[in-house]
């Protein structure tokens, strides 16, 4: 006869996913699932932030491949494996407006001292393509300086490409030639 110690523990298996055994209504298959409990009642919105962040450094097949792992970014090893440390460098996002961003160095990795949570407005400012304008020593995106001046990004962009000069091409004057 078994001692206790020896007897098996009731496996039972989840109803909806017979693959994943279960004791006493606990997933026991995959641990790492609720190690950090940010996954109950659905995929925190962290997770899924970092499950996509290593899809775009990792996975050729994704459509933002070129711009991520094409290009050489790579999520550092602290984060690769572990969602517990991303969350506990990132913390949680200040609200739903909130996505990962590089920053300082856009063109920087995916690591603890170049990423904080931001709104898509500040990351529109912070894109490898934006053009940058320098005024009297402040440099701001083409888009930053228009919002200041209350004037057209296309009618800057226009005078910019004719040759004026960046105080004057965001001068509210109208110029014709």
């Amino acid at each position: 006869m078994e001692t206790p110690q020896e007897m098996p523990l009731p496996i039972l298996l989840n109803a909806s996913n017979s693959n994943t055994p279960r004791f006493f209504g606990k997933n026991i298959g995959n641990p790492s699932r609720t190690r950090h409990g940010a996954t109950r009642g659905g995929q925190s919105p962290e997770y899924i932030c970092w499950q996509a962040m290593k899809r775009r450094c990792i996975d050729p097949k994704r459509k933002h491949f070129s711009y991520y792992g094409g290009r050489g970014v790579i999520v550092c090893d602290r984060w690769m494996n572990s969602f517990e440390n991303f969350l506990a460098d990132m913390g949680t996002k200040p609200s739903p407006k909130y996505s990962i961003d590089r920053y300082p160095n856009r063109d920087g990795n995916y690591e603890p001292t170049n990423c904080v949570w931001d709104t898509w407005s500040a990351q529109a400012n912070n894109k490898r393509t934006n053009h940058l304008i320098t005024i009297d020593g402040t440099t701001r995106t083409l888009a930053q300086w228009c919002r200041i001046y209350r004037i057209e990004p296309s009618k800057v962009r226009y005078r910019l490409k004719i040759g004026m000069a960046p105080e004057a091409a965001l001068s509210a004057a109208d110029y014709r030639l």
